[in-house]
């Protein structure tokens, strides 16, 4: 039903206290079961979410900027787009 999704969420760089509650997004392919920290993932203050990106952009790394992209979509589309009314729990189960 669409009167219970919302659509003001965000999300922000910053710190994650990794002793609070928050989710690890990683990239990898699944199949070799190798798995990258790219960005940890915290609820923050009203309707924000505090993003930390473990991986530095770097222009000339391609493979990096591939992970960042990548994990800014899923951010993106799991956070925001999908303007669920509980974007963290969704999230979480995902």
């Amino acid at each position: 039903m669409e009167s219970e999704k919302q659509t003001e969420w965000s999300w922000i760089e910053g710190i994650v206290d990794k002793n609070d509650d928050h989710i690890m997004i990683t990239y990898g392919d699944i199949d070799d079961g190798v798995f990258e920290p790219i960005a940890l993932v915290a609820p923050g203050p009203e309707k924000e979410f505090i993003v930390q990106f473990l991986l530095q952009p770097e222009l000339e790394n391609e493979e990096h900027q591939k992970m960042l992209d990548g994990a800014r979509r899923e951010l993106n589309f799991y956070l925001i787009e999908l303007k669920e009314k509980d974007p963290w729990g969704y999230a979480c189960y995902h």
